[in-house]
């Protein structure tokens, strides 16, 4: 009997990609520490863009639409005002000045963390990985590229988000069968601007590490190569939807079974009335949580990082073909056959 050679030289992005992106975040844990900075502005993930912006949808929407300011502005005016004299004044522009300070750290500190973890996923020194010092490095060096193309693409985002937050917020207070509809259809749509905003900041952020390109040459190489594989781009920003559910799922079930016998340790030690038993328990419980999360979200960042990375990669070869155009492929083979 003959048999059919089952091989493709087309590689499959969903059998590829992924456990290819798994390898990488698992073999260079070292970076992991990056993955926890960097995801304080871009996580790389879809399913925590979309999330919080749905759990938050109607506070946001309703200050949105009824002229609202945002609350920490609210509480700085009123402590100014009702402050009793002007050392109060001052110790109030004190604190928010510190507070200003440790988040534009924070801030920077990720922006760096980026650019570190790009390098660290996908760079090299000679014929071998780059190290943790060499990857924040290069970080450092390309700081003020990364900042403005953060500013770009967060700023995009905040105004996609208008399209699912003022129909949204308008249909709270006059619900209506049209702005029902006009919050369906713009949901939809900030969920595929919020995917193709994710792939072209992670192009042009692979551009500006790997290749010295300066802003608009990184944003205008993203943008060619989202135009030339925007189904490559919904189909992995589909898998990472998936992949990253799937990752808080898999951390909230290994964080159960392990917190199982201090669970038992804390019932038994509150049956037989031992407090300090109760005490190391609860102790031991929320260091597993915190080490636990901890764990989980820098696999999870590090992952999406690489990803994408992968992705970037075999779009600029022209090595990743959608799932879709396969689909319909075979089927026209078959329906020739």
């Amino acid at each position: 009997m003959i048999r059919k050679n089952k091989t493709n030289s087309e590689e499959h992005l969903y059998r590829v990609i992924v456990p290819e992106a798994f390898r990488i975040a698992w073999a260079r844990r070292y970076v992991w520490p990056l993955a926890l900075f960097a995801g304080v502005l871009f996580t790389g993930g879809i399913y925590d863009v979309l999330l919080s912006t749905f759990r938050e949808a109607e506070s946001a929407s309703i200050a949105v639409t009824t002229g609202g300011i945002p609350p920490a502005l609210v509480l700085f005016w009123k402590g100014i005002t009702t402050a009793s004299n002007a050392i109060s004044v001052l110790g109030l522009i004190q604190s928010v000045t510190v507070a200003v300070l440790i988040v534009a750290t924070v801030v920077g500190i990720s922006i760096i963390s980026q650019g570190a973890l790009i390098f660290g996923i996908g760079g090299k020194t000679g014929n071998r990985a780059p190290l943790f010092t060499e990857s924040l490095a290069v970080g450092a060096h390309y700081a003020w590229r990364i900042f403005a193309l953060n500013a770009i693409t967060l700023s995009l985002a905040w105004l996609a988000k208008f399209l699912f937050i003022i129909p949204y917020g308008l249909s709270q207070t006059n619900p209506t069968a049209s702005l029902q509809i006009l919050t369906i259809i713009g949901s939809s749509i900030f969920a595929f601007i919020t995917i193709a905003l994710a792939a072209i900041h992670f192009f042009a952020l692979s551009a500006i590490i790997l290749e010295d390109a300066h802003i608009t040459q990184a944003l205008e190489q993203a943008l060619k190569l989202l135009k030339k594989g925007w189904l490559n781009v919904l189909e992995i920003g589909s898998v990472l939807l998936l992949v990253g559910a799937g990752l808080l799922i898999a951390g909230l079930i290994a964080f159960v079974l392990m917190a199982l016998p201090m669970i038992l340790l804390m019932a038994v030690a509150a049956v037989m009335n031992i407090n300090i038993g109760v005490y190391i328990g609860f102790i031991l419980f929320t260091l597993l949580f915190l080490s636990t999360s901890l764990i989980a979200g820098m696999l999870a960042v590090t992952f999406q990082y690489a990803a994408w990375h992968q992705l970037y990669v075999r779009l600029g070869k022209g090595e990743a073909i959608p799932k879709i155009h396969r689909l319909w492929f075979s089927l026209t083979r078959s329906s020739q056959a």
